[in-house]
């Protein structure tokens, strides 16, 4: 349920939902949640799907699902989509539980945070590096070690998009 803030502070409920990519009107700000745990909609934020999970750490599958709608400020919306970080590979700086926001893309710079698939459906969010033939997946935390691909290994890398803003969720 969303809860729209009135001219004196006071909020109320009302019954819509936002569907994916609808943007929040001009001059409006939503409430989402209960009065008690709500949560600001600056005006202009759009409704990205949550379309799953996505591994921070090796040996996992990457996989769509529908987990409602988190809110952002982007120019195309239908160009996006979260999803939900498992495990600490990447920690301090991305956490198990937080929301990764993704450009869809099929390429990666280096240095970039990338969501990648490769070998059989095994999906990761990692620092993408590329040296010559050869992608490394770089975790942030220094207790896993990087994933190099290589040779045929590198015929089944999927990059779904570049990572360009997590959030954490208390």
């Amino acid at each position: 349920q969303l809860f729209v803030e009135g001219a004196g502070g006071g909020v109320a409920g009302v019954g819509v939902h936002a569907q994916e990519g609808a943007a929040v009107g001009a001059g409006v700000v939503l409430i989402e949640g209960d009065e008690l745990g709500a949560v600001a909609v600056a005006s202009g934020d759009f409704a990205i799907p949550i379309i799953g999970t996505v591994k921070a750490g090796y040996n996992a599958l990457a996989y769509n699902d529908d987990y409602g709608v988190e809110y952002a400020n982007v120019r195309n919306p239908e160009e996006y989509f979260y999803l939900i970080v498992k495990g600490d590979s990447m920690e301090p700086r991305i956490k198990d539980g937080d929301l990764a926001l993704v450009h869809k893309q099929n390429t990666l710079n280096d240095g970039d945070l990338g969501v990648i698939v490769y070998g059989d459906n095994e999906g990761t969010l990692k620092r993408f590096v590329k040296k010559g033939n050869t992608i490394i997946l770089q975790p942030f935390n220094p207790e896993y070690e990087a994933k190099v691909l290589t040779g045929e290994e590198l015929n089944d890398v999927y990059i779904a998009g570049k990572v360009v803003e997590t959030k954490t969720k208390w």
